[in-house]
């Protein structure tokens, strides 16, 4: 259980305004928590499931040290004041509102971890959403507005049920119409409190038991549940290993929304486990024609090409995603692997240098170009990378596993010189 001291090291970067620092802290906070350190990432149940008393607190310190200027309960904010659904639509919304996308997503150095950011800009967030263009299922592509839901539903229960640690009370007393004034989004203390159904008309009201289900390999009581919900359908009927009507699912889902990426993202792992990778690669190829510049399209193009062993054309659509996304680090670790299996591993490593360069506050570039280098026998230089990102994330036990082979191997390596 959290107690007030371990929001201490919170409290005290955010005093010293040390804006990037605080986010890496709060989403380290929020994954040990979850109980979701090895996995680095939040999922549904997780998010649905944090205490209110741990978020309230975590709000209350951004917004004091910020001046109110940033804090998580703006982006609920921001949710009640649009449809109050989970989804990439309502993602962008927030994003678009608080600064996070300009046509295309914010990653790395592009954040601004600075009291000159738009309200609502902090906390980012970037630690608890590590590997989302290669996953794209549960919570990461929508985790803002998954916790915006989490934080407007502990806004309309009693708080009186959770203490908060008392570790500062903030100068002055926020109301909720005080967060988020420069989007002119006020909302009225009755709409906070009022009752909140984050989906839209035609969602069955037990949606969250459905998520809870299909988490937990219940797939036929889930199917039960998202009936109504076609690329959910498909999902369950996917565990079901009924592949052929999951894959109908996801095609009328698409007829609808010829652009609806995760209905894409979920058909592919159909597709994937039938070993039918030019179906795939047709189903990205449709999305970029609805939509050019989508990110997830050229990646996942990129991967199925690479399936296909068209490596030139997959490392050509990998490359057409950092032209659409330049700062996205995410996609130069893809470009980087893609490259190393080629057999061009030294040009690989200036790929994790550019992915260094573009984010270099994230512990999984430091990390795959360390093991890189320790598969080419250059142990003396994996070491230090292996040190970074270690220092950025001690949460992660393949990075501890790792410095300590290449350690070992360094020195056995100076024992048998040693001993000629």
């Amino acid at each position: 259980m959290f107690t007030a001291s371990d929001y201490n090291h919170l409290r005290d970067l955010l005093a010293a305004q040390q804006w990037r620092e605080a986010d890496d802290e709060t989403a380290r906070i929020m994954l040990k928590i979850a109980a979701r350190e090895a996995e680095g990432w939040l999922d549904c149940e997780s998010i649905a499931n944090l205490p209110c008393n741990a978020l309230n607190t975590i709000d209350r310190l951004w917004m004091q040290y910020s001046n109110n200027r940033f804090g998580i309960g703006i982006w609920k904010d921001i949710w009640l004041r649009f449809d109050r659904k989970v989804d990439n639509d309502t993602e962008h919304r927030i994003g678009e509102a608080v600064g996070w996308y300009e046509g295309g997503w914010k990653f790395g150095e592009q954040i601004n971890y600075s009291l000159s950011a738009p309200v609502g800009h902090l906390p980012h967030l970037s630690l608890a959403k590590k590997g989302i263009l290669l996953r794209w299922i549960g919570c990461s592509e929508v985790m803002h507005s998954a916790l915006a839901r989490r934080f407007a539903n502990c806004s309309s229960t009693d708080r009186t049920q959770e203490s908060t640690p008392d570790i500062v009370q903030p100068e002055i007393d926020v109301k909720y119409e005080q967060r988020g004034t420069t989007l002119t989004m006020n909302v009225t203390p009755q709409e906070s409190q009022a009752s909140i159904n984050p989906y839209p008309v035609g969602f069955p009201v037990n949606f969250n038991r459905g998520e809870y289900l299909f988490q937990r390999g219940a797939f036929s009581e889930a199917l039960d549940i998202f009936e109504s919900i076609l690329h959910y359908r498909g999902l369950a009927l996917f565990g079901l290993t009924e592949y052929e009507l999951a894959i109908s699912a996801f095609a009328s889902a698409l007829q609808l929304d010829p652009t609806f990426e995760p209905a894409y993202a979920y058909q592919e792992r159909v597709f994937d486990t039938l070993g039918r990778f030019e179906e795939i690669l047709q189903s990205y190829e449709t999305l970029l024609r609805f939509n050019p510049q989508s990110v997830l399209g050229h990646c996942r193009r990129g991967v199925a090409l690479y399936k296909l062993e068209r490596y030139e054309e997959a490392l050509s659509s990998i490359e057409r995603a950092l032209h659409c996304e330049p700062n996205n680090d995410e996609i130069y670790r893809m470009k980087a692997s893609l490259m190393d299996s080629m057999g061009r591993s030294e040009e690989a490593l200036t790929v994790f240098d550019e992915a260094i360069r573009v984010s270099p506050n994230n512990y999984l570039n430091y990390y795959f170009k360390g093991t890189l280098l320790d598969r080419l026998g250059q142990w003396n230089e994996s070491l230090p990378n292996l040190d970074e990102a270690l220092r950025l994330n001690s949460y992660d036990p393949s990075v501890r596993q790792s410095r300590e082979a290449v350690l070992k191997k360094i020195e056995e390596q100076s024992s048998h010189s040693d001993s000629h």
